[in-house]
Parts: structure tokens; sequence; C-alpha cells
């Protein structure tokens, strides 16, 4: 497991954000003013915040992803799920994913392509979207 961070909850408590150690390498390769912007963001994670992504891959036991769009178009999505009960409380981010990635999905999404054979196979493949850890963990 990479870095940890604190963002405060809707109720004032802290919750930890724990980063994949592939989303820490992606960032140390980031200009030093984009990897500071997105450590923003991930600092900003909590209850409510993200756009929900539905990945259709049984191997993923249900857990509910969810993608964070920074205003700021020159930075990645930042692609988190909240920790299951056995790895504790607070989110674990598990990739960056690029807009043209991101925007691929939600089309795909929107079009109904991820109800079909293909579009899983198309997902299983994708660079950034299929980074989600499986039932083992990152």
């Amino acid at each position: 497991m990479g870095t940890a961070s604190a963002a405060a909850s809707a109720d004032g408590a802290s919750a930890a954000v724990r980063v994949a150690e592939a989303v820490v390498a992606e960032m140390h390769a980031l200009p030093r003013p984009q990897a500071a912007a997105i450590a923003r963001v991930i600092a900003g994670i909590g209850p409510d915040m993200g756009v929900p992504l539905r990945i259709p891959q049984p191997d993923l036991a249900g857990r509910q992803y969810l993608a964070l769009v920074p205003g700021d178009r020159e930075l990645p999505v930042v692609v988190y799920r909240p920790l299951t009960r056995q790895e504790g409380t607070g989110y674990l981010v598990t990739a960056l994913a690029s807009r043209e990635d991101y925007a691929a999905y939600r089309e795909a999404e929107q079009s109904g392509l991820l109800d079909t054979e293909l579009g899983r196979a198309l997902l299983a493949r994708s660079r950034t979207l299929a980074q989600f850890d499986g039932p083992g963990g990152p």
C-alpha cells in the first residue's frame, strides 16, 4: 500500500485514504504541480463525493468504485472505493484514469455496451479503468 492521508467526513470524523502503490508511482511521474493537485483531490475524498462506476466483473465481489473528476481538465480522474470491513475504514485509491479513458468508459456505460460480453472484455483490457484491485487487494 502506498501513502495515506486523511479527509474529514460529513460528521467531522477523519477517514483514512489509502493509495495503491501503482497510483503513487503514477503520481511521481506527473509534473510536480499536477501531482500536488491530485494529492489535494485524494485528500478530499469522503462520503458522497464520487460518481459511481458500474464495473461488471464478478471477481470484484460487489465493490462499489467511484470516480472523482477534478475541475482542471489537465488532471487525471481519481478512481477509488470504500475499504471493506476486513481492511478497515476509509477509502482506497486504485487508479488514475486519463480523461480519454474515463470518457470512453462513460460512453460505453451509457450506451449499454458494458452489459455485453464485448463490453466486459474491453473493460478488462483497459489499462487504467481495469487497475481495480481484485479479491486479494492491490
